[in-house]
């Protein structure tokens, strides 16, 4: 089995403080120069696992504001969803 990238490393790290609640629905995540830091990656990389989430829907960008935290309700990754509801995380917007 291959090891997972940085970009999927820190991708799942955002996904699993949003599932814990450190990081509820509506809420700004922190920039790129802080995750950067806290995950010991380039900034490119953080860059790249946003992204991600975004695609998945589970963030949304707003450019000049900020990236924020979508519902469960509004996310289009399956596995997400599925792994938010068994870790117990909002099971009816689920």
């Amino acid at each position: 089995m291959a090891r997972p990238s940085l970009v999927d490393q820190v991708a799942d790290a955002l996904l699993e403080r949003i599932i814990a609640g450190d990081l509820p629905p509506g809420s700004v995540v922190p920039g790129e120069i802080d995750l950067s830091a806290e995950h010991q990656v380039s900034r490119m990389t953080v860059r790249e696992a946003i992204k991600t989430l975004g695609a998945q829907r589970i963030l949304r960008v707003e450019r000049g504001r900020g990236t924020f935290v979508n519902p469960v309700s509004r996310w289009a990754s399956l596995d997400a969803v599925i792994r938010a509801v068994s870790e117990g995380q909002d099971d009816a917007a689920a």
